[in-house]
């Protein structure tokens, strides 16, 4: 350079560079990163009362189970295991033992459990037993491949607050009552007296 004369340069370097490429691409989707989850959508089965009563020459006392879901989750069909368990009553003396499923199909919202009882004509108290909901899943058809809200886990499947309910057996056996047809009896010193009653 020579006296006032002037040089103005302008450095572009590969890492300024990039740096505008990174700045281009800044405002690009990352996968996953403003994602929202999909909502859960619950399914629950419950029995519709914690206790149920049944005279016991009835022959049977039914259980009504009750599925409450979200209207998207109900097109997927649910199955949930039941089991009986003695209490005061005793199978299969005074109630047959049952163990089984409850399937709701899509659109199902009610189910009943149909226990025997068993009248064995004797006088005694009131019984109890109880009767039990457990695993409560969907239910999956192996004919079907196409995938549903619950195969994609986007059906919350669990038990409702009522998951365990009480039978009790009334008992209608009367022993019966006894009772003198006449409130004065009489007769002679020494000789045997009837007294009929009714």
């Amino acid at each position: 350079l020579h006296g006032d004369e002037n040089l103005t340069a302008s450095l572009r370097s590969g890492r300024s560079a990039g740096g505008s490429r990174r700045s281009r691409r800044s405002g690009s989707h990352r996968p996953g990163s403003s994602q929202i989850a999909p909502e859960m959508l619950e399914s629950r089965v419950t029995f519709t009362s914690h206790d149920f009563r049944v005279i016991e020459s009835a022959g049977s006392v039914k259980l009504a189970v009750r599925r409450i879901a979200h209207d998207e989750a109900m097109s997927v069909a649910t199955v949930v295991d039941y089991m009986t368990y003695d209490g005061t009553a005793v199978s299969p003396t005074d109630y047959s033992e049952m163990k089984g499923q409850l399937v709701f199909e899509a659109g199902d919202t009610i189910k009943y459990i149909d226990i025997p009882i068993h009248d064995n004509e004797e006088p005694n108290h009131d019984k109890t037993f109880n009767v039990c909901l457990s695993n409560h899943r969907e239910h999956i058809v192996e004919e079907n491949p196409l995938p549903t809200l619950g195969t994609m886990g986007r059906v919350d499947f669990r038990l409702g607050a009522l998951s365990l309910a009480q039978v009790v057996i009334i008992d209608d056996d009367d022993p019966g009552i006894f009772q003198f047809t006449h409130r004065v009896i009489s007769g002679m010193e020494a000789t045997a007296l009837t007294f009929p009653c009714l």
